[in-house]
């Protein structure tokens, strides 16, 4: 009886159960999931009109995997095979403002040294390249493989760049061809050292009459290692094998290998004055028109920040990208040139000099000026990750966060720089000049700093303290010979480069007049 009553209730259950799902659904056609009402917002429009803005307004893509074996807060890196073509691909993400009713461009592509002590001698370093082996370049475009480019041209005297023309209403394909590995310009040559890497950098500009170069557009390059051929398959799979043997947890601090390499936005190059010289055939503008286009383009319209001065670009750059510094180190050296302080009213009156001069983060620095500082010192590439820090943000890092922001090389660049000292002088001199003085007045010396300890510049530093108020005689005339006598002796010891390397820091001298009668020369005492 019991069983009875139980299976009654069980299908009284179900019937209840299933006449309260009878309606449900009937309510949910097709009106229900049209979203055309949300979508016609206000809010949504705008956010469809600014969606492209933050989009650069070119691509590059290079067709070849990156290593699986960077880490993620390291730039990708790509193995290339020596002479193998391969293809990169260029279109347009956006509307390009003031181009104008012509849609072709002007690219140019070329191989650099990814590091820096390197890009310091980047010119002699090609140079020597091409002597050993003559009639090579280190680029080449292969013409026949390539797609919708115009006018290509392989520059004879720099071998490291190509450059043509593009319609960037259509997509267009470059396939290159580098020459040059990365081993041959190590150091030392003994079998098994590491290759140094390079970078592949594309500078776009607008076309004036279809052949000169008119306003830059942008600029983008990769980081790239080149073997010997199939060494660069041999390294992509070593490398794989590594990955597929680390743990999971250790995975996560690795990024993927992707089948192609995104070119990331950077820094035009800036050439040489080698290079500089050999670009009027190239653009068939003369050399000053070239120079003051690229320095329009690249210097920052900023005053130099002085520890003592506070003061209250590049839109959207990659994180993972190291800046070419061999262009970019003159704009940092040009737009770091200080004038000359003028002296203090104090008892020892202190003048400006190239050796001391700092560019350290001030404290109370905002975020627009953090953000100054941080191209200004070659971290370009990492001020979109620190886009919302100020001054006091970064300073309170500590070495380890910005090694895990930043990686191993530049994070610790960074930390030494945000902490950076003023540079001592080599020498420092506090001079006066001879003169009568009073009873009861005091005798103010003036505090030189040296930037070398030469005869040289102790020339200068006596010339600016007998002539203060005539800095033009100061740079055109100096004594034809400085003496030097020692206290309590009455002799005169001509002063060289090895007397002034032995005096002392800090030293005090009086500096004495001695004009010649029959000419403008004149000589100088110090006691």
């Amino acid at each position: 009886v019991a069983w009875v009553k139980m299976d009654g209730m069980e299908s009284d259950l179900v019937k209840d159960f299933d006449a309260n799902l009878s309606g449900l659904g009937l309510e949910l056609g097709a009106n229900a999931y049209n979203m055309s009402e949300v979508l016609n917002l206000p809010i949504f429009k705008q956010e469809s009109l600014l969606g492209n803005q933050g989009l650069p307004p070119l691509q590059y893509m290079l067709c070849a995997p990156t290593s699986p074996a960077t880490k993620v807060y390291e730039e990708t890196l790509t193995y290339l095979n020596q002479g193998l073509p391969y293809e990169i691909k260029l279109k347009k993400l956006r509307d390009i403002p003031d181009l104008g009713t012509l849609k072709h461009v002007k690219s140019q592509l070329r191989v650099v040294f990814h590091d820096r002590r390197l890009q310091y001698t980047e010119y002699e370093q090609f140079q020597n390249w091409k002597f050993n082996r003559p009639g090579d370049r280190l680029l080449n475009i292969d013409i026949p493989m390539s797609v919708g480019v115009i006018q290509p041209r392989e520059h004879p005297e720099q071998l490291n760049l190509v450059e043509f023309i593009w319609d960037v209403e259509k997509e267009a394909s470059v396939f290159i061809q580098v020459h040059c590995i990365s081993t041959e310009f190590t150091v030392r040559k003994h079998g098994g050292e590491k290759g140094v890497p390079f970078r592949i950098q594309i500078d776009t500009y607008a076309l004036q009459n279809f052949n000169e170069y008119g306003r830059y557009i942008h600029s983008a390059s990769c980081q790239i290692k080149v073997f010997k051929p199939k060494g660069a398959d041999r390294k992509q799979k070593t490398d794989k094998d590594k990955m597929e043997r680390r743990t999971a947890q250790e995975k996560l601090k690795y990024q993927p290998s992707y089948d192609s390499t995104l070119l990331s936005e950077c820094m035009p190059t800036l050439p040489s004055n080698e290079q500089l010289a050999t670009m009027t055939h190239a653009t068939s503008q003369p050399q000053n028109i070239i120079s003051e286009q690229i320095t329009e383009m690249i210097v920052p319209q900023t005053d130099y920040i002085a520890v003592s001065q506070p003061r209250s670009n590049n839109s959207s750059l990659s994180e993972r990208h190291s800046l070419n510094t061999t262009s970019y180190n003159q704009i940092v050296e040009a737009s770091m040139i200080v004038p000359d302080s003028e002296s203090i009213n104090t008892k020892t009156n202190c003048r400006a000099s190239p050796a001391i001069k700092s560019d350290a983060l001030l404290q109370n620095a905002t975020v627009a000026e953090t953000q100054e500082w941080l191209q200004r010192n070659r971290f370009a590439s990492f001020m979109k990750t620190f886009s919302n820090f100020s001054a006091l943000d970064l300073l309170t890092l500590s070495r380890d966060d910005t090694t895990h922001i930043c990686g191993q090389a530049d994070g610790i660049r960074l930390y030494n720089s945000l902490r950076s000292k003023p540079i001592h002088p080599p020498l420092t001199l506090y001079l006066t000049p001879a003169s009568q003085k009073n009873e009861g007045d005091i005798l103010v010396y003036k505090a030189y700093y040296l930037s070398q300890a030469t005869e040289n510049e102790l020339m200068k530093a006596t010339t600016s303290c007998l002539f203060p108020h005539d800095e033009g005689l100061v740079q055109q005339q100096q004594p034809y010979q400085i003496l030097y006598q020692p206290h309590r002796k009455n002799i005169h010891v001509l002063v060289t480069d090895e007397v002034v390397s032995v005096i002392k820091d800090e030293s005090s001298f009086t500096v004495h007049l001695l004009k010649n009668e029959n000419s403008d020369n004149f000589r100088v005492i110090i006691k």
